[in-house]
């Protein structure tokens, strides 16, 4: 079943939704990529330090996008019992590390990522005086300090960079009830997995009924 198919199953708040999350997403890579090629600040070639972390959190609705494109390509029974093998909280199941270089990586699947891979190390924050600064990560700021350095002044100087507290307020307006609400990745992940089976798998047995 295509992912069109799968999404006109869909209640239309759920569709709607959807499609303001990949508008969403669409935004923040493109002011992402605007904001590196102005600043020359990029990642260290290979590296996945960032997909490491078992503590990466996001929204159930983030991650719907990426459940639709796993069931209509046939990855989504496979995805939930890896899942389902890993820690409650462990690294994300799309991340696959080089055997040779710990720090080094990739993401199988980088164009339906959801928004905090993203926006790590490429954007600003809203800290607890109210004042935008400038999230790098650590092996950015050792790897490249010129380009961090300067990356800093673009930024002071106005040049403005993908902000994650206005991504997150976005994502809460998208779904009052999910939007706010984080999940340990691999949990997110499984819930949008869940949630989108329910209505494939029920129209499968109904279009099998039927033709039967």
């Amino acid at each position: 079943m295509t992912s069109e198919k799968i999404e006109a199953l869909l209640n239309p708040q759920i569709q709607k939704s959807i499609e303001q999350i990949k508008g969403l997403l669409r935004q923040i890579e493109n002011k992402t990529i605007g904001f590196q090629k102005q600043t020359g600040l990029h990642c260290k070639k290979g590296c996945g330090a960032c997909c490491l972390s078992p503590h990466v959190s996001t929204t159930f609705v983030e991650v719907l996008p990426l459940a639709i494109e796993l069931w209509s390509n046939g990855q989504a029974e496979q995805i939930l019992a890896k899942i389902e093998r890993s820690p409650k909280q462990g690294q994300c199941v799309f991340y696959g590390p080089y055997p040779k270089i710990r720090t080094n990586g990739r993401c199988s699947i980088y164009s339906h990522r959801p928004g905090v891979c993203r926006l790590f190390g490429f954007s600003s924050t809203t800290d607890k005086y109210g004042k935008e600064t400038l999230m790098t990560c650590k092996v950015i700021k050792e790897t490249y300090p010129k380009d961090y350095a300067h990356a800093q002044k673009c930024f002071q100087d106005g040049l403005a960079s993908a902000s994650l507290s206005g991504y997150t307020l976005l994502v809460g307006s998208i779904d009052p009830q999910e939007g706010g609400r984080l999940y340990p990745i691999n949990h997110a992940i499984k819930k949008a997995l869940e949630y989108i089976g329910f209505y494939t798998k029920s129209f499968c047995f109904r279009n099998g009924k039927q033709n039967g």
